[in-house]
């Protein structure tokens, strides 16, 4: 029963959010009143990510949550572009379409039901993320909000959008918004106020002010603190940078602001202006920024391998400091080894573990050599001891050649199969298996790196330490360390810089042709896909949307196997960096008339099956009609009609006479005489008495004046039940059906003149 209110409840919100967005018809009309807000940053620079959040104030009027809300998300499209949008509150139903704006969000206990349920005062509901896209201003709102507290009682709302500016806050900025405003109030206020305009007011004066209402530079902090009154401020860099961007806006908006957007670095002190000019010209204010890079730090050494390594007292042969894997056979006396490793660099630290309590099968021991800038490289000894003998259950031990059970090496495979960043990057050197040192770099945006390991052996396992908030301008180092199925381990370092530079490796979407999509819908910043394509695809024409500058390429969508297959889009900006994105591509197996091989066999067989029952059956018939036909069978008796006449009837009476060879004129006065044969003479008076003898003939009697005077009903010649119930039994107990026939067919008979008389009847 929960369950049932549950899905009830959850298909009237569904509902209900419908109705919020799509109809002007108030649901319910109650008190209650709602404050939206839309805050988040209010400047930006073209490539930056800004987050903005919708959200609930002050919540009054009788009403103290709100259980949706409904409305479209409006913005100037060619200043900011929607990536997504989360919902962060208790209203948890719905969603927003990002492609439109439209907003439809609900709570699936409007009810009340759940004290937790629906978004109270000061709650955010909605948190959406943008991408400047060109230089201008734009205010984010919402169109039309529709809110609903308990029991879908309809608020009243307040809105208060954002003004968001990108880049300078120029008049040519603002265009955009400027035009927009213009066109929805100049015809509104035109009509009325141009005539008292035009004959006595006098031009607005123009504003005077010329301070900054914000003044920053993205990815660094500025000192002092901002301050409208304070002109100058200092900001570090790392010595690596190349640009910084300055952002900044004026207080008043007609104002003229200069000196912003993305300033180039030309030494280790760069001193950059941003020039405020009030609207009438006549005050201005000057930010001076300077900013200063750090001093190149020393690079501390980063050698980690070993120079020369011992065990024993000995030194391994073919010792390679690259080579990091090494296997030692000891005797069954041995419980320990003195292990010892020289390091290349003397400002290495070298560390050994293992090499004591050596018991029978494989010992691993670990040297770890660490460099001066953090750095490792582990280079791992197998030491291999033979088993101890064992005792068996009679007490005895097992002798060398006996039938034992041998236990199976564990392999020490360390190797990496794939190696995939899905993070926009750069990596020196190239990857490959032999390597275990990189540098990359990563724009600024990235904050750890998305990697996806495969390894050569799939009872190995890896460990990732250090790929979280990196630091700009820093060397953040994350280690993968991979460990084989014997414990053998091996080290995997990356030495990533974050940089300043803005990421151009974002597709804007993905076709493929043959009418096939990605599943789930595209976003630039989800990197895995799946794809699902019919039996006859074997190559996928995939066409990525790349920003400019940027190129793609795209890899494994040919020659597609059927099952999973995997496609990946390389997309690599101006600045070298790259990012992958994954496609899971999903290949049915080829189909008969619509079905798979494995489909169509089922089904055949099936058919198959039915047909082979059926042909049974037809045989198993065919034999039981055989053996019955070689039974004699005794034939039942033909009944043969002939017409029999009864006349003499009248009205009323079933006392028919049969007159046997007799020939009458019907209602005649002459009448014939009737020959009988000798001998039946009883029948004929059995039947009926009143017939008189004329020597060895009987007669019949003349007709009476009284007998005539009757009126005369030849449609009265009725079969009665009680005569074919006898007419059955003498033909069964006779096995003559001569009565039977007789009365069927005086039935038959009956009908005819039944329906002759009715035409009679209607004739007159």
């Amino acid at each position: 029963m929960k369950m049932v209110k549950k899905i009830l409840k959850k298909i009237y919100g569904i509902a209900l959010a419908l109705l919020v967005v799509f109809s002007n018809v108030p649901v319910v009309f109650a008190a209650g009143t709602v404050a939206l807000s839309i805050t988040g940053p209010a400047t930006g620079s073209i490539g930056d990510q800004l987050t903005l959040v919708v959200r609930a104030g002050a919540i009054g009027g009788g009403q103290s949550k709100m259980y949706s809300l409904g409305g479209t998300l409006t913005y100037d499209k060619t200043i900011l572009q929607l990536n997504s949008c989360s919902k962060v509150s208790n209203i948890t139903g719905g969603n927003i379409n990002k492609n439109n704006g439209i907003i439809g969000l609900y709570d699936e206990y409007y009810d009340g039901s759940d004290p937790e349920s629906g978004a109270s005062s000061n709650t955010d509901i909605l948190s959406c993320k943008f991408t400047a896209l060109a230089n201008g201003t734009t205010t984010v709102t919402i169109n039309k909000p529709e809110v609903n507290a308990l029991d879908t009682s309809k608020m009243t709302v307040s809105m208060t959008g954002k003004e968001v500016t990108i880049g300078a806050a120029t008049s040519s900025s603002t265009t955009s918004t400027t035009k927009a405003t213009t066109s929805s109030t100049t015809k509104a206020t035109t009509s009325s106020t141009t005539k008292a305009s035009s004959s006595s007011s006098t031009p607005a004066p123009k504003g005077t002010n010329a301070k900054a209402a914000s003044l920053s530079v993205s990815g660094y902090t500025l000192s002092p603190s901002f301050n409208a009154d304070v002109l100058s401020y200092t900001v570090t860099v790392p010595d690596t940078a190349t640009f910084v961007t300055i952002n900044a806006t004026a207080a008043d908006s007609k104002a003229t602001v200069t000196g912003t957007g993305n300033q180039t670095l030309t030494g280790d002190t760069s001193t950059f202006k941003v020039k405020i000019v009030s609207e009438d010209g006549n005050n201005q204010k000057e930010y001076t920024i300077t900013v200063n890079k750090q001093a190149p730090a020393t690079p501390k050494d980063s050698d980690s391998k070993l120079k020369d390594l011992t065990i024993g007292g000995k030194t391994i042969d073919k010792f390679s400091p690259t080579d990091t894997n090494y296997t030692i056979n000891v005797g069954e006396d041995v419980t320990s080894l003195s292990i010892a490793g020289i390091a290349n660099s003397t400002k290495a630290t070298v560390t050994v573990s293992g090499g004591t309590n050596l018991k029978g099968g494989t010992n691993v021991a670990k040297v770890t050599v660490k460099a001066e800038d953090g750095s490792e490289t582990v280079y791992t000894i197998n030491i291999v001891k033979p088993q101890t003998p064992t005792t068996t259950k009679k007490g005895e031990t097992t002798k060398k050649g006996a039938n034992t059970t041998t236990t199976k090496k564990k392999s020490s495979e360390t190797g990496v199969g794939t190696f995939t960043i899905g993070s926009p990057h750069t990596i020196t050197p190239a990857y490959s298996d032999k390597v275990d040192v990189y540098d990359i770099v990563v724009p600024y945006e990235v904050e750890a790196l998305d990697l996806s390991l495969m390894l050569k052996d799939s009872n190995a396992k890896y460990k990732v330490t250090g790929n979280e908030n990196f630091q700009v301008g820093k060397v953040n180092v994350v280690t993968i360390t991979i460990t084989a199925e014997d414990g053998t381990q091996r080290t995997v370092i990356l030495n990533v810089t974050r940089s300043t530079d803005v990421d151009g490796t974002k597709l804007t979407g993905i076709d493929i042709g043959g009418g096939y999509t990605v599943s789930p819908e595209f976003d630039p910043d989800n990197l895995y896909y799946q794809v699902d394509v019919d039996g006859g695809t074997d190559t996928l024409d995939i066409k990525p949307k790349v920003p400019e500058g940027s190129t793609a390429k795209v890899y494994g969508n040919t020659n597609l196997k059927e099952g999973w297959n995997t496609v990946l889009v390389s997309v690599t900006d101006k600045n070298g960096y790259t990012r992958t994105y994954t496609l899971n591509v999903h290949k049915e197996g080829k189909k008969i008339l619509g079905l798979t091989y494995q489909q169509f066999a089922i089904v055949a067989g099936i058919i198959g099956g039915l047909l082979l029952t059926f042909f049974l059956i037809l045989l198993l018939l065919a034999r039981r009609r055989k053996k019955e036909e070689q039974v004699p069978v005794e034939q039942a008796p033909i009944i043969d009609f002939k017409p029999e006449f009864n006349f003499g009837s009248r009205n009323g009476t079933d006392d028919d006479i049969v007159y046997p060879n007799a020939e009458l004129n019907q209602d005649s006065k002459v009448q014939k005489d009737v020959q009988v044969e000798n001998g039946d003479e009883d029948v004929i008076a059995a039947l009926n008495p009143t017939i008189e003898h004329k020597g060895d003939t009987p007669m019949l009697p003349p007709r009476s004046e009284s007998h005539e005077s009757i009126p005369y009903d030849p449609y009265d010649e009725i079969v009665t039940k009680d005569e074919l119930i006898d007419a059955i039994e003498e033909g069964l107990s006779t096995k003559n059906p001569e009565k039977l026939k007789m009365l069927l067919e005086q039935e038959e008979l009956n009908r005819k003149k039944e329906e002759l008389r009715r035409k009679e009847q209607a004739n007159k």
